[in-house]
């Protein structure tokens, strides 16, 4: 997320609710000025094991964030740590696709998530990086996406 242009992250970090060997401190310390770690001991966050739905911590979490530092952003974002943005179109970078939002008076800004499906008529021609296995090493013009 700091690479398609967050400025800072703020990582609430469950791990210590499940185990006291794991956390995402020592990779949330790479990054001092722009990555704030903020310990959440908070177990229930599962949709398996009969709590389907149930996205309590989650959603507590979220609203600690924005209580917290709301206050000292202009945007604020909520992912899972395998989600992530990236700027499309004309945009650079996130902080591009803010200031389009600043300027057209969005307050709240909603992206759709879905499974992403390969446009196969963006790709170039697979048969050159096929492989014996039938596997290829996908390759698309440097200006697309083959996901949408």
């Amino acid at each position: 997320n700091l690479l398609s242009g967050f400025d800072h992250i703020y990582v609430y970090d469950n791990s210590g609710a499940f185990t006291n060997e794991d956390s995402l401190a020592d990779i949330i310390e790479l990054f001092p000025e722009r990555v704030t770690r903020v310990d959440w001991p908070c177990k229930i966050c599962s949709n398996r094991d009969g709590n389907e739905g149930e996205r309590s911590s989650q959603y507590a979490a979220e609203s600690s964030c924005r209580i917290r530092f709301g206050a000292h952003a202009r945007w604020l974002g909520s992912f899972d740590t395998d989600e992530y943005l990236v700027p499309m179109g004309d945009f650079k970078s996130m902080g591009e696709v803010a200031d389009e939002l600043d300027e057209t008076g969005v307050k709240v800004a909603v992206f759709k998530s879905s499974p992403a499906k390969p446009r196969l008529s963006l790709l170039e021609n697979p048969s050159e990086t096929e492989k014996s296995d039938g596997t290829f090493t996908p390759t698309v013009p440097a200006d697309e996406t083959f996901l949408h």
